[in-house]
């Protein structure tokens, strides 16, 4: 019975190929060559407690989540885990009331976008939306906008 011949792979890899027509099978570094250390990929490792106690500092002074991720060369989503695992809550960038009224009275009166009242007030749609649906205004179709 051919079991050896018919069941064994006698013809070399594409690895092994290139390996063969190499003349070094493994690569070398000069000596003198520096390497960037490896960054952890685990976040409590990346930061020292020092640099944690600054990015919490720089985010209760008034910074934006983003603003510290860029500050610390981080992700948002990751100093948004920093600040959970602190115990801080996210503020949310909320509209006052004078800027709700305005808000109501150009979305029921001038009958502007969500949009549109979002980049007049620094805000975003879907913020100026949650409020609106909070304060129980009447929300339009999309189509009903246009006059």
């Amino acid at each position: 019975m051919e079991v050896l011949g018919r069941y064994s792979n006698l013809r070399p890899g594409p690895l092994i190929k290139r390996a063969l027509r190499s003349d070094r099978l493994i690569e070398t570094r000069p000596a003198d060559e520096v390497r960037e250390p490896v960054r952890p990929h685990k976040l409590s490792l990346r930061l020292t407690i020092q640099e944690r106690s600054s990015l919490i500092e720089t985010y209760q002074a008034g910074a934006s989540a983003e603003h510290v991720a860029k500050e610390f060369g981080l992700s948002k989503g990751a100093v948004i885990q920093l600040l959970t695992d602190a115990g801080l809550i996210r503020k949310r960038n909320s509209p006052t009331e004078a800027q709700l009224l305005e808000a109501t009275r150009l979305y029921v009166e001038e009958s502007w976008s969500l949009e549109r009242i979002g980049a007049e007030l620094g805000f975003r749609n879907t913020t100026i939306h949650r409020h609106f649906k909070l304060r129980g205004v009447p929300m339009r179709r999309p189509w009903e906008h246009l006059r």
